[in-house]
């Protein structure tokens, strides 16, 4: 009885310890599976998250290259138009300085100071005035736009900045000037710079040379 009783001691033993590590292979396996399943999952998000992080990163280089170039663009087209603009008003401020000295003549050689003549004088007085403040503010502009390019534009376009700022300068004193050339060489350099093709429309009007001056 004894020795039945034992043996079914020692079976039972044994079923339950198979049992219980049937359970923790189970449990284990479980575990592993899930573990790596997780693991899988990690990686998965880690690569979507690479992906993202590169098309974001190369969006956002997109982006600031088009600024980029939209502020070049802009920059550029303020440049010539300011060197357009300066010029007339350097011409402008000639011709009515060259009035007032005419209406100037006329009141010292007239015996009796004439009320129309001081009238007039004193408006041509006035439009010297507003002359000499244009032309100081739109060579201050026209410096800005210049020192500007320095900071965004290549090499080649620097050099046209400099010869178009020196020619417009010359063009001031004499009519030896080869300030629309020196536009032309702009131009050409700002477009090859922008990619912009030779056959495409021009992004920034032609215009006749300054008044009285020869290119």
């Amino acid at each position: 009885m004894e020795a039945q009783v034992t043996a079914a001691l020692v079976s039972g033993g044994a079923a339950l310890t198979v049992a219980v590590l049937g359970i923790a292979g189970a449990i284990v396996a479980q575990l592993f599976t899930a573990r790596h399943a997780f693991e899988n999952s990690l990686a998965l998000q880690e690569r979507q998250y690479a992906k993202q992080e590169k098309e974001r990163q190369e969006q956002s280089r997109r982006e600031d290259a088009y600024r980029f170039a939209d502020q070049r663009r802009s920059t550029y087209s303020r440049f010539v138009r300011l060197a357009r603009e300066y010029l007339h008003a350097v011409e402008t401020e000639r011709a009515v300085t060259k009035n007032l000295e005419g209406i100037s003549r006329q009141r010292d050689q007239s015996a009796r100071g004439s009320p129309d003549l001081e009238m007039t004088a004193r408006a041509v007085e006035r439009l010297v005035a507003d002359a000499q403040e244009r032309t100081r503010r739109l060579h201050g502009e026209f410096g800005t736009a210049c020192e500007e390019i320095y900071l965004l534009g290549s090499q080649k376009v620097r050099q046209a900045t400099d010869q178009l700022w020196d020619e417009a300068h010359k063009a001031m004193h004499s009519s030896d000037s080869s300030y629309t050339a020196a536009r032309v060489e702009f131009l050409e350099a700002a477009r090859q710079e922008l990619g912009i093709m030779r056959s495409q429309q021009s992004w920034i009007v032609p215009e006749e040379p300054p008044a009285g001056h020869q290119s």
